[in-house]
């Protein structure tokens, strides 16, 4: 870890004591002899590997290591591009150089991206949500600049676009930030920018989440809400965030949930991936119990109440579903 200017020998991690020097050691310090100069180290040559070391501190519960680590890895990366002309001209010699200055700068953009949406990450894991949100818009806004839409730079690399995965964490940030409406916004274009990827059961359970939130937002402030379903709606992939959509999902806040979480259990149903998909199937079974209790549907919440699967998968929403059986029974 470099702090200070001085780079150890040798790094331990937290509540480890560190290893006292060996004799080989201590001798190549003694005066007279001559002491090999450092070598710039691995952890400041690349900004991978500080994001590697960045992800390992948080996974450890260490935010603020995990924080310089990230401001390491954002300045080794711009060390290793350079910013003078001739950097640019060294990376990229089989291309103009205009086009060259063009792409460092939207390399630029891209390394700012990967930084913005980790600096998020951290603060989302801490519990700041709101500033997390911020970070998230940051590195989306750079992720554009770059030009998304390439998929490879000019040398023949591939260029992966980051933008889904911003927006689904940003989604996700926002659903516990309990602002439902852009939860459900910026799932809705995840899932449009990369349906390969994020069209799986537990995106629509997270929009249908997002759409039972808004209901129960609405209850607490006493609107009056139409439980009715219209002719006219549905559920289309192609739909997911547009206007007509985000209109229904104001106006029919439950009908929304009820498409949505039946898409998911349907998803789960055809899926193979075991308990993953499990914890996923009873979260939107448990979901969509809820909403056939408020459309005062008691036969059809309790035939899903019938539906928990048996196996070595215990579910953790079991409290949840016996309390949800005995309303619908009530109701029926």
């Amino acid at each position: 870890w470099n702090e200070g200017g001085k780079i150890p020998m040798s790094a331990t991690f937290e509540g480890m004591p560190n290893k006292p020097a060996t004799a080989q050691q201590s001798q190549s310090t003694q005066p007279g002899n001559k002491v090999k100069k450092e070598t710039p180290t691995l952890q400041m040559k690349h900004e991978s590997v500080l994001y590697l070391k960045a992800n390992l501190e948080h996974l450890r519960g260490n935010t603020s290591k995990s924080l310089k680590l990230c401001s390491e890895a954002r300045s080794a990366g711009k060390k290793s591009r350079g910013r003078s002309d001739e950097s640019s001209k060294d990376l990229l010699p089989d291309v103009p150089r205009d086009v060259a200055e063009d792409e460092m700068a939207m390399a630029d953009c891209y390394d700012e991206a990967i930084y913005f949406n980790n600096l998020a990450l951290l603060h989302q894991s801490a519990g700041k949500v709101h500033l997390a949100l911020h970070y998230y818009s940051i590195a989306l806004s750079n992720m554009e600049r770059s030009n998304d839409d390439a998929s490879f730079w000019s040398n023949g690399l591939v260029k992966p676009s980051l933008s889904p995965e911003i927006l689904n964490n940003m989604a996700v940030c926002a659903l516990l930030a309990r602002d439902f409406k852009k939860s459900y916004e910026f799932l809705a274009r995840c899932i449009k920018l990369s349906p390969e990827v994020f069209g799986r059961a537990r995106s629509f359970l997270r929009l249908g989440q997002s759409c039972i939130g808004m209901y129960t937002e609405f209850l607490q402030e006493n609107k009056t809400l139409d439980n009715s379903r219209p002719s006219g709606i549905g559920f289309k992939l192609e739909d997911l965030g547009s206007e007509e959509d985000m209109e229904h999902l104001e106006k029919y806040p439950l009908v929304k949930a009820q498409l949505l979480l039946e898409n998911a259990l349907e998803m789960c149903t055809e899926s193979k991936h075991g308990d993953a998909d499990r914890e996923c199937y009873d979260a939107a079974r448990v979901a969509l119990t809820y909403v056939k209790l408020q459309l005062k549907d008691a036969k059809g919440a309790l035939e899903l109440c019938k539906g928990s699967q048996s196996g070595s998968f215990v579910s953790p929403y079991n409290h949840l579903e016996r309390i949800y059986r005995e309303a619908a029974t009530n109701l029926a």
